[in-house]
């Protein structure tokens, strides 16, 4: 993707770089080397690959989930190159993420947070999941997203074993939106989908959206759980 990051105490990737890549190599052999959960919290940026870009890749990802889990060659072979290419097709147009690059990060405004309130404890992947339901459940709440949406992510990201709900304190979490890198003014933005495979602009034709503060409380207060076995790493 061309972006370093490292994380602060404060959050997610606060400290980086742009920096493109000589080269990317990618042997597929190496993702059985990997507990089954970091293999999981990969699916998840595939799913939103699909989510943000294309409605044909999330419905084969959903026809395909047993052959992935069981990480069958040709499923994990057609999974990397499609979302290669996708990721690729937005990177290149927009390296600096300066317009639409921005969509990239459905489901990271909500997931860094919980990561943050989490002590770091909970794979990348899972708050991410759990992060795509709840913007969904927001954009369908501000009437940007078209309804069902939010059920068709759960309904496949609970198929491919990954959360979609989870455990944090609203208030933490939305305190630390607030120093999100895409928050303007202490106040969180956040990439809503029009629909699978689209992404929504807001009125004046950015990426990102600002969200009634009520609205997005009440969301988060309902996505919470007290406990969930799911989110927690083998």
């Amino acid at each position: 993707g061309g972006k370093t990051g490292v994380d602060t105490p404060n959050g997610k990737n606060l400290v980086g770089a742009f920096h493109s890549p000589a080269a990317v190599i990618i042997d597929p052999a190496v993702l059985r080397t990997l507990p089954s959960h970091q293999f999981r919290s990969g699916l998840a940026e595939a799913v939103k690959h699909g989510a943000i870009l294309d409605a044909d890749y999330f419905a084969w990802i959903g026809e395909h989930v047993r052959e992935l889990l069981a990480l069958e060659p040709a499923a994990l072979e057609h999974l990397i190159t499609r979302s290669v290419q996708l990721k690729a097709g937005i990177v290149s147009a927009d390296p600096f993420e300066r317009d639409r690059r921005a969509i990239l990060n459905f489901g990271h405004t909500v997931g860094h947070a919980i990561e943050r309130d989490s002590g770091y404890t909970m794979p990348h992947g899972f708050a991410v999941a759990a992060g795509m339901c709840i913007e969904a459940m927001l954009g369908e709440e501000c009437g940007v997203t078209q309804a069902g949406t939010s059920s068709a992510l759960a309904n496949l990201l609970s198929r491919l074993e990954l959360p979609v709900r989870a455990e944090f304190a609203a208030e933490s979490v939305l305190d630390a939106m607030t120093i999100d890198k895409k928050a303007r003014s202490a106040r969180p933005r956040f990439v809503l989908l029009r629909n699978i495979g689209e992404c929504a602009t807001d009125p004046h034709g950015t990426w990102t959206h600002a969200v009634d503060p009520g609205a997005l409380l009440n969301v988060l207060s309902a996505a919470t759980l007290t406990s969930d076995s799911r989110l927690t790493a083998p």
